[in-house]
């Protein structure tokens, strides 16, 4: 089963309720309001934030923001941001070699496929995810 990490798919959840939201949130609120347990919303804020996907701010009234356009955020920019560059297969990942590349007709193949998925996820903004699904 191909599957996109829990650790991503809770980046996106934080993401939705920060966009939602016109204040800055802190990592507590944030994790009342999506019931994500605190030490993976912290973690979550802090690699979010070195990718430049949320800013923080101290003090009384700070908290965590959506830095950029909704629309320009991407659900493969919050996936990438968690797990790293997408692979549906090592010889699809661009820094890794699979031991049967030499006997192995279908490398091309799965690279097409990794190049459709990450199109796709490309293809859908933080604005996407915040909506109905029709």
């Amino acid at each position: 089963m191909i599957r996109i990490s829990k650790l991503a798919d809770y980046a996106c959840v934080l993401m939705v309720s920060l966009m939602h939201s016109i204040d800055p949130l802190s990592a507590m609120e944030l994790s009342d309001k999506t019931a994500i347990h605190l030490p993976t919303v912290k973690k979550l804020l802090k690699l979010l934030s070195k990718n430049q996907m949320v800013s923080a701010s101290r003090g009384a009234l700070g908290g965590y923001q959506i830095l950029g356009d909704v629309l320009k955020i991407t659900v493969l920019d919050l996936v990438e941001a968690v797990d790293g560059p997408i692979a549906m297969t090592d010889c699809s990942h661009p820094l890794k070699q699979c031991g049967m590349t030499q006997h192995c007709g279908n490398r091309q193949h799965w690279r097409l496929i990794n190049k459709t998925v990450r199109e796709s996820l490309k293809g859908l903004s933080l604005q996407d995810l915040s909506g109905e699904v029709v």
